[in-house]
């Protein structure tokens, strides 16, 4: 009995093994084939996401060339010396201004006189024109009339999104350090002594000694540092 169930087993074991091994081949040939497919799609999107990478630093790059200054793209030229001067310099005005930002500078250059290059700040150009013309009141901070502190508080305000003290006083004691008139910068606070020894005159500093400020006789305005009244009583 037991021999003919091992000689039954043996029979069933040759008949079915054939069997077995067309469906293994069968399974791995599908594996195969998936695997393959797989493999191909990875690579696809890894391509596709190349791309797009590419792309975006190519965007970055054209931005980051845009925002050069002069003195960037200058170094970049000097080291190109064999190629021609003017069309180099063409090529600086595309990278540096656009149309619309050469013509804001242009605009106002015009109204403030000053030569502005393009690199200032454009939130307090404008605060400043939309203060120009404003009459003087003493107390006041409205377009109806404003006095010197108003005017700096809330064109800092504003601008650079800081508060300082409301009087001149409070200001000179509480929110300012002394700078050399050669060291003045673009938004810088002017101190004036328009009243014997003490403080009690205030401005905002633009550029080229030109500063804006509220004057009791003409209301807001530029005026210039190297003015005899000004220099005079310029203080720091």
């Amino acid at each position: 009995m037991d021999s003919v169930n091992s000689e039954g087993c043996q029979k069933f074991f040759r008949k079915s093994h054939p069997r077995i091994s067309r469906k293994s081949s069968a399974l791995f040939f599908k594996f195969v084939i998936v695997t393959l497919l797989f493999v191909s799609t990875c690579s696809c999107i890894a391509i596709k996401e190349t791309e797009n990478f590419q792309i975006s630093c190519s965007k970055y790059l054209i931005i980051h060339k845009a925002g050069l200054k002069n003195n960037d793209i200058d170094r970049k030229r000097n080291k190109n010396s064999g190629q021609n001067e003017n069309t180099d310099e063409n090529v600086s005005e595309r990278l540096l201004y656009t149309p619309e930002k050469s013509d804001f500078y242009v605009q106002y250059s015009e109204k403030f006189g000053i030569d502005f290059d393009g690199t200032e700040n454009r939130e307090l150009l404008r605060a400043v024109d939309n203060w120009l013309g404003t009459r003087y009141r003493l107390g006041g901070k409205s377009k109806s009339g404003i006095d010197c502190s108003a005017l700096v508080q809330l064109i800092y305000r504003e601008v650079f999104g800081i508060e300082i003290s409301r009087s001149v006083g409070d200001i000179c004691e509480n929110d300012l350090m002394p700078v050399e008139k050669e060291s003045l910068q673009e938004g810088d606070i002017l101190c004036f002594k328009t009243k014997g020894r003490r403080i009690s005159h205030i401005g905002i500093y633009l550029k080229d000694e030109k500063f804006v400020h509220a004057s009791r006789k003409h209301g807001v305005r530029i005026n210039a540092l190297s003015e005899d009244y000004y220099r005079k009583r310029f203080v720091c």
